[in-house]
């Protein structure tokens, strides 16, 4: 290929690239629209066990429309479009919200939808469910204790 032909290829993928990316400001618009008109019947709490000085309640994600919220504390849950959901916790492993680990857990609810919004189900057994699924998914810390030192010590020098 010679600089004009690049030129030009370079130009029409450019054109390209700038269609899809107002193609997916309209998609997130509409995700966006669709986490506001969301009931947020149930959700699932984790939180990823990394040794810190400041804990977190845990993160919130809605499997229906994806909507995630971080909380410090459970009063702040109160505050926010979560505060009627059914929690359904995760806390026995140690989660990042990673697209992969969000992928499980949908299509887990939407392969069991019923088991999962029938407000009778056992919380604990529905965890426990989940769980196992998304075992091979959790971060596990060797040496917690090192990492907090190094954490600490990296802070204090700030």
């Amino acid at each position: 290929m010679n600089s004009k032909e690049i030129f030009e290829e370079t130009g029409r993928i450019g054109n390209e690239i700038s269609k899809l990316h107002k193609q997916l400001d309209k998609l997130n618009f509409k995700c966006l629209e669709l986490m506001d008109s969301c009931p947020h019947e149930i959700v699932f709490k984790y939180k990823d066990n990394y040794p810190r000085k400041m804990l977190s309640d845990g993160n919130y994600f809605c499997p229906s429309c994806g909507k995630t919220i971080k909380c410090f504390s459970q009063d702040q849950l109160k505050q926010t479009v979560f505060e009627k959901s059914r929690v359904i916790p995760l806390t026995n492993l140690s989660l990042f919200g990673t697209p992969e680990v969000y992928h499980e857990i949908r299509n887990e609810v939407y392969d069991n939808y019923e088991l999962y919004y029938d407000s009778k189900s056992n919380i604990k057994e529905l965890s426990l469910r989940m769980e196992e699924i998304l075992k091979d998914k959790q971060n596990i810390y060797e040496s917690p204790e090192y990492v907090l030192k190094r954490s600490i010590r990296r802070n204090n020098k700030k």
